[in-house]
């Protein structure tokens, strides 16, 4: 019974145990651990803190033995011990726990469990309910999720996920030395087969029956009954609940800083409430209780409102340039195939592709990028016609505005750092791009199959060796867990960008190498990578747009050669790209995009503008031909064209 439980319970509560040797017993088998610290009574036992005879600090779990009548604790041990879980504290060792004192222990069995060194996930919200950002807030949450679909797949539940028992910890990554938002369920000892909580369930609500049957209508009797009350109310809350209950208060949090939040941010907030109410819905056929569709749709909603959207086109006229398209279908949708020298930048060579503004040399770019690619109205077509997986990388946004006052004496400094930090600009798209092509094969029936959902763990432990990013998360599916390694990239080329400005002082050489190691080794483990070879498609790499002491720095990590893996495809303006220090191989292909548009010989010269044209009317439901709206001058290349001009 329940008042049974309180009363077992209160003797193990409380200090006056501290410094107590108990011996745990299982078999022959006997370990000895000293109480330090009473740490807790929840509603299944009592912890505390102990160390065995090396100083290793434990958690001790005093549980009773009356929840094991009907079953095994070293069955339901062995269970749990089949999860393998990094957000998970392990079992170290259970059995009979004895002293040499006077303390009466029958009653109870012992669980030793990994000692966490962290801060409560409630005691963690008010410490930085200041700071806390929706980035941290999806970190929390991919891990709760990740737990509980973890264990949901052994079919064993929690079924004690308060506050208390969800930890926080930041270790720090042996290389970058950045501290990293790790997730870890402690209290494993109240683990248990989701059957098991069901048949105590049942069983509680026999004996309520009972008692509300007998109308006895005392003071112990109602304390009796409220407990029980509580009891099953409390254990009939699922681990899925307990998810939404800590998203809730991780959103109050962000509510709290909505004049602080950035604009994507303060769009999360506005759209996840719909999501709530799908969270919270009663109708079991339209609730959403799954954990890993919970967290792909937070994902997706995230990843939607922190995209900019491309405003709306009022004529044919708008939005000339790439960089004013954010949308990739939208893109697709506009992309003129009549492109000069289309198909030498689709080939599977490296490529120099340089012109003037305005030329199409970012639209092309974006085009060949797989995500784009997923995006477009037939990815499979699309796909058969680019024999590499495009990896699309913006210098401009990304280094543009970063380097521009920075001195020579500046560059010299710090170009280990800058050299890693490029490097992982590099690794986080590629993570993006895989993410998108695993989550695209994951959900699409097609034609498409690229056989990375089943390698994303391996995946996703090659890029943390070779980059130095290890925050010792594990995922349950490679979408989730390629998600969560691009957060944990970001962050540590954020680090390393905060290195740059304060210019830390580096003691390591310069690893130019290190894009070429991660490709090759992922070209070894993916066949995808071997048969269509990872291509960055740097856009903007012009000393026009990035000063060129950063460029001749970031060419080391650049080849021209079309051997081996990457391949890197560039553009940039007219005498943009200071070639010292590129690798350069002898197939690298030219391609002047300006002289082939003003090359007014050649037949058909004007076939890509007619066909940009004819799209952006078509794309106003004009259908008229571009021909009789715009008909040819016929004026050749010759005096009268230049006074027309």
């Amino acid at each position: 019974m329940v008042d049974e439980r309180r009363k077992w319970i209160e003797r193990l509560s409380g200090d006056k145990l501290t410094e107590l040797t108990i011996h745990v017993v299982l078999g022959t088998d006997r370990q000895s651990y000293t109480l330090k610290e009473y740490k807790g009574r929840g509603r299944t036992g009592v912890t505390w803190r102990a160390e065995d005879q090396f100083h290793n600090t434990f958690a001790i779990k005093f549980v009773a033995k009356n929840d094991y009548r009907t079953h095994s604790l070293d069955a339901e041990v062995q269970h749990v011990a089949r999860v393998e879980s990094s957000h998970l504290a392990k079992i170290h060792f259970f059995g009979e726990p004895t002293s040499n004192s006077e303390l009466e222990l029958d009653d109870y069995y012992a669980i030793v469990m990994e000692w966490v060194d962290g801060q409560s996930l409630r005691c963690f919200l008010t410490d930085h309910q200041d700071s806390i950002n929706l980035r941290t807030c999806m970190i929390i949450i991919r891990g709760l999720c990740e737990v509980v679909e973890e264990l949901r797949q052994h079919g064993l539940c929690h079924n004690d996920l308060h506050g208390e028992n969800v930890m926080i910890t930041m270790p720090r990554s042996i290389v970058t030395d950045a501290a990293q938002i790790v997730v870890k369920v402690i209290d494993t000892g109240a683990l248990k087969r989701e059957e098991r909580r069901l048949q105590l369930l049942d069983q509680w609500q026999q004996q309520l029956q009972e008692l509300t049957n007998l109308g006895t209508t005392t003071a112990e009797m109602h304390n009796r009954i409220a407990n029980l009350r509580d009891w099953i109310d409390w254990f009939a809350r699922k681990d899925e609940q307990w998810i939404i209950h800590h998203l809730c208060s991780l959103l109050n949090c962000l509510y709290l800083r909505i004049p602080d939040l950035e604009a994507p941010e303060r769009r999360f907030l506005r759209r996840v409430a719909s999501l709530i109410n799908l969270l919270l819905d009663e109708n079991s056929s339209r609730a959403l209780d799954e954990p890993r569709a919970m967290y792909r749709e937070l994902a997706q909603i995230e990843e939607e409102c922190r995209r900019i959207d491309t405003p709306p086109m009022s004529t044919p006229f708008d939005l000339m340039s790439a960089e004013l398209i954010q949308d990739d279908r939208h893109l697709m949708a506009l992309f003129s195939d009549k492109f000069p020298a289309l198909d030498i930048c689709r080939s599977s060579d490296p490529v120099y592709v340089y012109g003037p503004r305005g030329c199409g040399k970012s639209t092309v770019f974006r085009s060949l990028s797989m995500r784009t690619i997923l995006q477009s109205d037939d990815p499979h077509a699309s796909f058969q016609v680019v024999p590499f997986v495009g990896v699309y990388v913006s210098c401009t946004t990304e280094l543009r505005s970063r380097f521009w006052l920075f001195s020579t004496e500046d560059f010299e400094a710090t170009e280990p750092l800058i050299v890693r930090f490029f490097n992982l600009v590099l690794v986080e798209e590629l993570v993006r791009t895989i993410t998108a092509m695993v989550e695209y094969e994951s959900s699409h029936p097609s034609p498409l199959n690229f056989g990375l959902t089943s390698n994303g763990a391996r995946i996703a432990a090659v890029i943390r060796r070779r980059t130095g990013v290890n925050a010792g998360i594990e995922g349950y599916d490679a979408a989730s867990l390629l998600d969560g390694l691009r957060w944990d990239v970001r962050t540590a080329r954020d680090d390393t960008w905060a290195k740059v400005l304060t210019r830390e002082k580096q003691d390591v050489r310069t690893n130019a190498q290190m894009i070429f190691d991660l490709c090759e080794e992922l070209a070894e483990l993916c066949p995808i990578f071997r048969d269509r070879r990872i291509t960055f498609l740097l856009d903007d790499y012009s000393n026009q747009r990035i000063p060129p002491e950063l460029q001749r720095r970031l060419n080391q990590s650049i080849t021209f050669a079309k051997q081996g893996n990457p391949i890197f495809k560039v553009s940039s303006e007219y005498h943009g790209v200071d070639l010292t220090g590129i690798q350069q191989g002898r197939e690298v292909r030219e391609v002047n995009v300006g002289q082939r548009h003003t090359a007014l010989n050649r037949q058909g010269r004007h076939r890509f503008l007619q066909s940009i044209l004819q799209m952006r009317f078509q794309h106003f439901d004009v259908r008229t031909p571009i021909d009789e709206i715009l008909p040819p001058s016929g004026i050749g290349p010759s005096i009268p064209l230049a006074e027309a001009i």
